[in-house]
């Protein structure tokens, strides 16, 4: 059975325009933003899957998330504080 990932991963490549997506992962300390298409491309060694912080769409103009980790940013990727409410990087507020 596919998790949310490989589902989302999965739908990018066979049933939408997989340049649409972008993906931010964690690169050691960094986070790194490339298009779905480099990270799964990416083989000397592969990317593992758990690193992956975020896969956002373009759609029109908008551009949205559709994969976020738990307790990380829907804007940036980055780590949440105050229990999920502010985040650490860019200072978006989450209003539950």
């Amino acid at each position: 059975m596919k998790g949310k990932l490989e589902e989302i991963i999965s739908y990018a490549r066979f049933a939408n325009d997989i340049s649409k997506y972008r993906v931010l992962y964690r690169d050691f300390d960094d986070l790194v933003e490339c298009s779905l298409q480099e990270f799964l491309e990416q083989d000397d060694p592969p990317i593992p899957r758990h690193r992956i912080h975020l896969i956002r769409v373009k759609e029109g103009n908008r551009v949205r998330p559709v994969f976020v980790k738990h307790g990380h940013c829907p804007n940036c990727g980055q780590k949440l504080l105050d229990q999920g409410k502010t985040c650490y990087g860019c200072g978006f507020i989450i209003i539950p």
